[in-house]
């Protein structure tokens, strides 16, 4: 009996111990962070910063020091190392309900870092990557769901937001190009988005509806009748069914509305693009029907 007593005061004292030496290293990590000037465009200075308000987060309102003194780590080490890399879900407890989703994320978030555009976002992607992290120390807990909730949308929101900044700088790009595609010989030239207009299609289809087509005919009558130059009409999918499926689909609903122009006795110049899934108005997830990216646009050349 007396020897359990002690067995029992030695463990705790060591447990004591323990944290005590760990609550400690996530202290004076702190206090070295609190020392150093973030620059406010900087990315690796914005992700060190996320990580260290997460650290000081996780050990004086959570009093979780082991995962407190983890990212007042990281957020040291990417100052000395400049490299960024979110954690691995491998390397976390990710309960099952959430471990396919931890995967995809992953690899997404992953992929999305290899790209050099990326660190035209630097608060976006410090955003992006502390968000992850987050998520994942929360998730592999799995009772705070309030908290749970507020990391997905703090890394989501900016993944979208990057996304969509890409898809718009491509969009203008791709309309002042005029380059020459070597599978289909279209191409691109500067565009008036004033002289545009959108068209959208039903779920699965290329065929232009009764108001689509009333749509056309107002476009037709009041700007393409009164200006020669060029069309360019570009065809979008939603991201339900494979990519390659979409490709195709957004090429028949670019060419359905080259042949009513043609119909209706429109002698311009159609330059047609197909784009399939890419370029989303609305950013969604993989195999998700969304009717407004269904759509054709169509632009006269300046």
């Amino acid at each position: 009996m007396k020897n359990s007593i002690v067995h029992n005061i030695i463990n705790f004292l060591l447990i004591s111990t323990f944290l005590l030496l760990i609550n400690s290293c996530a202290y004076f990590r702190l206090k070295e962070l609190d020392k150093y000037q973030f620059s406010q465009d900087n990315i690796y200075d914005l992700v060190s910063k996320e990580y260290k308000e997460f650290a000081y987060s996780e050990l004086y309102e959570m009093h979780d020091e082991l995962d407190a003194n983890y990212f007042a780590f990281k957020a040291n080490n990417i100052l000395k190392t400049k490299i960024i890399r979110i954690e691995n879900p491998k390397n976390w407890k990710i309960p099952n309900n959430y471990e396919n989703e931890a995967k995809e994320e992953y690899k997404k978030i992953s992929s999305l870092l290899k790209e050099e555009f990326t660190f035209q976002y630097p608060k976006l992607v410090a955003k992006l990557v502390s968000g992850y992290d987050c998520w994942l120390e929360q998730i592999e807990e799995n009772w705070q769901i309030k908290d749970i909730e507020y990391c997905k949308n703090k890394f989501t929101n900016a993944y979208k937001k990057i996304l969509a900044s890409e898809v718009s700088k491509k969009q203008k790009s791709e309309i002042s190009s005029s380059s020459v595609s070597g599978k289909d010989k279209s191409y691109f030239i500067k565009g008036d988005k004033t002289k545009s207009v959108l068209v959208f299609f039903n779920y699965d289809s290329h065929k232009l509806s009764i108001t689509e087509k009333d749509k056309l005919d107002n476009y037709i009558s009041t700007l393409i009748k009164t200006d020669s130059n060029p069309i360019i009409i570009y065809g979008h999918t939603d991201t339900k069914g494979s990519k390659k499926y979409n490709l195709i689909l957004s090429e028949q609903r670019a060419l359905s509305v080259s042949k009513y122009f043609r119909k209706k006795g429109i002698n311009n110049k159609l330059i047609i693009k197909s784009y399939g899934e890419d370029y989303p108005l609305i950013i969604t997830g993989d195999n998700v029907e969304e009717e407004n990216n269904r759509r054709v646009e169509v632009i006269i050349n300046n």
